[in-house]
């Protein structure tokens, strides 16, 4: 019911009941119904230009992507692709580090250059990360294998209990250890990444963030020379390394046709695909 109607509504009972009491009650509903859902309406309304900005963002990234493509790489996505991308960035619109995925995704699928790299499951890896595993993972374009650590204090019985048994600090925006540790897992659950205590870097100079971190020291403080540092290594996956080439921003690899494009042509057909692109679209 629009706020607007909702003392016409009440108006029409009170005054046929012609009761000073009546009327005050109405006004008192009229006035408090005004005073909570005037605020959501407000709401609901920054909520939808906010919406509709982020959908032009998006549309504007699209194309941008598109129209960096060469005309001789140029050729129609997959509807495979295309159409589920599509339908899946609207419940995502508002987390832009995600919907440049599908961006980044839709765009290398028009780009002979990704043929056999551009994946269908990359369509259900980005359904499941956030704008935290989207920094985490970009983390692994220039370094295939970072540093991973274990928080652990020394048992009776010469074991360890782990204290925190999976610290990631190669991302300086986010230090928490449990949401690094989400995040590292589940980034590993969908066969981005692999973790492992076996193998670590023989230079110890790539652990000495964990002993400077602040967890680690309030853990010292605690149990002194009995917190142990385990070593360990998280490492690109051959299914990662293509996630990152065709879904995070990157330069574009070289195209192996050595004809002269025509930039007027090329401008045609990147014209072409993005009419078709701009219908789709127009659904989210």
């Amino acid at each position: 019911m629009a706020d607007e109607n909702i003392w016409s509504v009440l108006k029409e009972p009170i005054n046929n009941l012609a009761n000073p009491v009546a009327t005050t009650v109405g006004q008192t509903v009229a006035d408090m119904w005004d005073f909570i859902f005037g605020g959501f309406s407000t709401f609901v309304a920054k909520k939808r230009h906010q919406h509709n900005k982020d959908i032009e963002d998006f549309k504007k990234s699209l194309v941008d992507d598109i129209l960096k493509i060469p005309e001789n790489d140029l050729q129609e996505p997959p509807l495979s692709i295309l159409g589920p991308a599509l339908e899946s960035s609207k419940y995502y619109i508002e987390d832009k580090k995600v919907r440049e995925l599908f961006a980044q995704l839709i765009a290398r699928s028009m780009d002979k250059r990704y043929n056999g790299k551009v994946h269908v499951s990359f369509l259900s890896t980005i359904q499941q990360m956030n704008a935290l595993d989207v920094q985490n993972i970009s983390m692994f374009s220039k370094n295939d294998i970072l540093p991973i650590a274990s928080y652990s204090r020394k048992a009776s019985n010469g074991g360890h209990y782990y204290l925190a048994p999976l610290v990631f600090l190669s991302n300086p925006n986010v230090t928490d250890v449990s949401q690094q540790a989400l995040s590292i897992s589940s980034l590993e659950r969908l066969g981005l990444i692999k973790t492992t205590f076996e193998s670590y870097f023989v230079n110890e100079a790539h652990y000495d963030i964990f002993k400077k971190s602040e967890s680690y020291n309030f853990l010292h403080s605690i149990y002194k020379d009995d917190l142990v540092l385990g070593r360990g290594e998280v490492s690109l996956t051959a299914l990662g390394k293509a996630f990152i080439e065709v879904c995070l921003p990157s330069s574009p690899v070289q195209s192996d046709s050595t004809s002269v494009s025509n930039p007027q042509k090329n401008h045609l057909n990147n014209s072409q695909l993005l009419e078709n692109t701009e219908k789709l679209l127009s659904s989210i």
